[in-house]
């Protein structure tokens, strides 16, 4: 009976683990800085930061214009990356010479979020997307995200999940 009580406690410790541990994998939690030393790199990042400053994004609801909302959440994104992260900004509506660039501080990126203005002529989210992935392919730490600001408006939504991302991406 003591053999098939251990056996059960084991069991159930077992299936807890299992438990907290999925439930980890699903959080995808991240280490801080502090823990960076323990772990061999700095963690630093690559970030690409769609921003959707189309037309539809003059709209306005009760906390004001839609792209004013974009830029302080695009602000805020750019505020709490790491002092070694590269912060790439790509707009949704962009002239044909624009081409992002990679900053390594978090001042002229977000002074670039801040001049955004609506513009006709956005691009579907899903090539902003595969531009911001083409642009972290060349990135230099290997950690990558894409982080996108955006009304989420039918016309430029259209097919988003379609979008073929590299695998480290």
């Amino acid at each position: 009976m003591r053999r098939v009580r251990i056996r059960q406690w084991l069991l159930l410790a077992l299936r807890t683990l299992a438990l907290v541990f999925l439930v980890l994998a699903f959080a995808r939690p991240t280490r801080t800085a502090e823990a960076s030393g323990v772990f061999g790199d700095d963690g630093a990042q690559s970030l690409a930061l769609v921003v959707d400053n189309s037309r539809s994004m003059l709209f306005r609801d009760a906390q004001g214009a839609f792209l004013d909302q974009a830029i302080d959440v695009g602000d805020r994104v750019l505020e709490s990356t790491g002092p070694g992260d590269e912060r790439t900004i790509v707009p949704m509506s962009a002239p044909p010479e624009y081409r992002p660039v990679p900053f390594t501080t978090p001042g002229p990126a977000r002074d670039v979020v801040a001049e955004l203005a609506a513009a006709p002529g956005a691009e579907p989210l899903t090539s902003a997307v595969a531009r911001a992935a083409s642009v972290l392919e060349s990135a230099v730490h290997p950690r990558r995200e894409i982080v996108v600001v955006s009304d989420l408006q039918a016309a430029t939504f259209t097919d988003s999940a379609s979008v073929n991302l590299p695998e480290d991406v």
